[in-house]
């Protein structure tokens, strides 16, 4: 709900139970790693706690913001011997900041940060870790939603991707080793076509594949549902028939496997 969008909260009663919510998250948090920190090694927390309530505030105040990154690192990789134990040193990606053409992302990154030094001892953290408390950082880039121009995509991603980053090595320094997890990036098939799609897919990853900065980037998402047609699949099955353009061009530049799987053609 809304319990998020301010701290503190002008309600006691809303603060209170922010701060009960804010902690069973992080404890749920560590749970899900110790769990599966076997198998799964990065973990992206909060999704896009920059998008908007009510059309014009973040659903997740910066401060808060920083105080789950905080909290999540510190309980997941450092506190309770935690931090001689290899097995608790998973890839921890703050959760991913939207960004679209009227918001870059750049500002809610530095925000956060500017939080953490200030109320919540994140350059303790770098004291004692080596690193503020992420590992890399969640980004989402919906751009350019009605070109098909990749000449306009390329621009926009970039203007996104410049102004996220300026604001990461502001605090981060140049020579840092973070990159960027881009874990949504897409246009809908009813907006731009089918080839128009397929075309933005491919124009979007190759110039991704050669940035840097850049660690992961995934396609949004498998398979369209009602209302929506972001998919490389139409609403209903897996079927060859239901794939879309899109989906060759997304096999084209993700053609691989899991080591030892093996592949029937």
């Amino acid at each position: 709900g809304d319990l998020l969008t301010a701290y503190p909260s002008a309600n006691p009663v809303d603060s209170a139970l922010a701060a009960q919510w804010a902690q069973e998250y992080i404890v749920n948090f560590v749970q899900v790693v110790d769990y599966f920190k076997d198998r799964v090694r990065v973990y992206e927390s909060y999704n896009e706690p920059n998008n908007w309530d009510n059309g014009i505030t973040a659903v997740v105040h910066p401060k808060w913001f920083d105080y789950l990154l905080q909290e999540i690192y510190l309980n997941t990789k450092y506190y309770n011997g935690h931090w001689n134990d290899s097995a608790w040193q998973v890839t921890l990606v703050s959760g991913p900041i939207l960004t679209h053409d009227f918001d870059m992302g750049g500002q809610y990154i530095n925000d956060t940060y500017l939080y953490g030094k200030i109320a919540f001892a994140c350059d303790w953290t770098q004291t004692q870790t080596g690193l503020y408390p992420l590992d890399g950082f969640g980004m989402h880039i919906y751009v350019a939603q009605g070109s098909v121009v990749a000449a306009d995509i390329t621009t926009a991603m970039n203007l996104n991707l410049n102004n996220f980053w300026n604001n990461i090595i502001f605090y981060e320094g140049g020579a840092t080793s973070k990159k960027i997890w881009i874990s949504e990036l897409g246009w809908e098939s009813a907006n731009v076509g089918y080839q128009g799609q397929s075309d933005n897919l491919t124009t979007s990853i190759n110039l991704l594949t050669v940035d840097s900065r850049i660690a992961l980037t995934t396609w949004f998402c498998m398979s369209d549902w009602p209302g929506a047609t972001w998919g490389l699949y139409e609403f209903g099955g897996f079927t060859p028939a239901d794939q879309k353009i899109s989906f060759t061009a997304f096999k084209n530049q993700a053609y691989c496997y899991a080591a030892g799987l093996q592949v029937t053609q």
